[in-house]
């Protein structure tokens, strides 16, 4: 049989093992998800500088909450759902407070400023689905939202972001 590796560890089994008293497995998790999830909240808030702290917050919150963490379910469901619900009025104040124009400032990623104006329950199917990786059936859970729901949340935002490559195509070759 072949020893495997702290990397080749599932998630899941990191966290019994933290649960368990070993601190060097929550450690490993956090080398794995912090820069997802910051880049998770980073895209729900629109903001670096809230976004840290919320991240710090996020893995605070699931050394509290390890406890209850059960293993019948996905670690990263698990997780997005402590990030989501941290995020989740700052993301709201994000998208009520964003100017978002249809031509963005020069320099600006077309798509990232597509994916910034999109509503927050769309933008947050996308990132929970690209960045998290989890099933629709996750998000569907996640977010107390029907599968189908989150299906054509998906799929609005995949055509969106594809008639945002569209026109940034058309403008270059003009």
């Amino acid at each position: 049989m072949v020893a495997r590796g702290r990397q080749d560890v599932a998630d899941e089994v990191l966290m019994l093992r933290f649960q368990r008293g070993d601190v060097s497995a929550f450690s490993l998790l956090v080398q794995r998800h912090q820069t997802p999830l910051f880049n998770y909240i980073l895209r729900m808030v629109h903001s670096r500088e809230v976004a840290e702290p919320l991240v710090q917050q996020a893995l605070i919150d699931m050394v509290r909450g390890s406890p209850g963490f059960k293993h019948d379910g996905a670690f990263g469901s698990w997780a997005y759902g402590i990030a989501r619900r941290i995020c989740l009025p700052y993301s709201t104040k994000a998208q009520e407070t964003s100017v978002i124009s249809d031509n963005p400032q020069p320099g600006t990623d077309p798509i990232l400023a597509a994916l910034e104006a999109l509503p927050t329950e769309q933008r947050e199917v996308f990132l929970l689905k690209k960045i998290a990786r989890l099933s629709f059936k996750d998000i569907s859970g996640m977010t107390d939202t029907d599968e189908q729901t989150v299906k054509s949340r998906m799929r609005f935002v995949l055509d969106h972001l594809q008639a945002v490559l569209h026109s940034v195509e058309e403008d270059a070759s003009s």
